[in-house]
């Protein structure tokens, strides 16, 4: 079961991401960010030693049906953000190493009002 995160108001529960094979280059990150505050916070960047991360969000219009988002996601007060397959997420590109089935990566995600905090994301073949 994926660990629950806390940072500020903010509480990060099922982080994964899809394994990759060794000639594969990219993948998918998903966890759901619920806030318990009482304002708007905004996942603002994403960064792993392990790959370049991008925030993205679907676009049909867009080359490989997604677009990278510059601005951050907001998550509203009292609200969730669900980075989920199909919908927004976090590509980790340029891998450093394949993902093996079970392994975790650490992205660190950083939120304008909560600031920084380590996500351990493990690896699945969803």
């Amino acid at each position: 079961m994926a660990q629950e995160v806390h940072a500020g108001s903010l509480v990060l529960t099922g982080a994964w991401a899809r394994a990759a094979d060794a000639d594969q280059r990219l993948t998918f990150a998903f966890v759901t960010i619920r806030n318990r505050g009482g304002e708007a916070e905004r996942l603002m960047t994403a960064s792993s030693a392990a790959a370049v991360v991008e925030l993205r969000e679907p676009d049909a219009a867009a080359q490989g049906g997604a677009r990278v988002i510059t601005e951050g996601f907001v998550i509203p007060a009292g609200g969730l953000l669900a980075l989920e397959p199909g919908g927004a997420h976090l590509l980790l590109r340029d891998l450093q190493g394949p993902l093996a089935l079970g392994d975790e990566i650490r992205v660190l995600l950083r939120f304008e009002r909560a600031g920084t905090v380590v996500v351990p994301f493990r690896t699945h073949w969803h």
